[in-house]
Order: structure tokens, then C-alpha cells, then sequence
């Protein structure tokens, strides 16, 4: 499951945690491939609810296994038309910003 820059403000960390905990499979001998893992990109120091929901996601059994700073391509202009312009009309703090790579995996 792949995410970016979703969480907001601490409301949604429940809603989130309930997404993810529900589309992630357990980590037994069950589920043969360890159920797979949740990507989460976000800007480096967050938002407000990061913490809380990095501490939702350890309470559900999963395991922050890494927290890296994005490589950067995850940085470069979304756009198909590589308009310059509308990329930053848009998405202006996408080359200023510093974002975080989080992988968490179940327990």
C-alpha cells in the first residue's frame, strides 16, 4: 500500500490506521508472502498527527522498519506535460520540501 502526504491533522489517524490495518494481511505462517508493507511518504517533520499515527500503527503490530529521506525523484514535476509552471501553480513546495520515506510492516 502506497501513501503521500494523507495525513493532515490528527482526525484521520483512526480512519487511516483502519485503511491500512484492513488491506494489509497478517504476518503468521498463514499469510506466505508476511502480508506486505505500507509506504508513506510525508514532508520531513510531518504533519500534525504523524506521531500519533506512527504510535497507531505500532499498537496494530506493525513495525516502522525504515525512515529515510526520499529519494529525489519523488520530488520532480508529476506532470505529463512537464509544464514547469503548472507544476509549481500547483505543487510550489515540491521542490523545497524534504520528504520522508516511511515502510512499516507487521510483527
Amino acid at each position: 500500500v502506497i501513501c503521500s502526504d494523507c495525513i493532515y491533522q490528527k482526525d484521520i489517524v483512526p480512519l487511516l490506521k483502519k485503511v491500512v490495518t484492513g488491506l494489509l494481511k497478517c504476518n503468521d505462517s498463514d499469510c506466505g508472502d508476511g502480508g506486505g508493507s505500507f509506504l508513506y511518504v510525508a514532508p520531513d517533520g510531518g504533519r500534525d498527527g504523524l506521531p500519533e499515527f506512527i504510535a497507531a500503527m505500532k499498537s496494530e503490530g506493525f513495525e516502522c522498519v525504515k525512515e529515510d529521506i526520499a529519494p529525489d525523484e519523488y520530488r520532480r514535476n508529476p506532470l505529463k506535460s512537464g509544464d514547469e509552471e503548472d507544476c509549481f501553480l500547483h505543487f510550489h513546495e515540491l521542490s523545497s520540501t524534504v520528504y520522508v520515506l516511511y515502510e512499516f510492516k507487521r510483527c
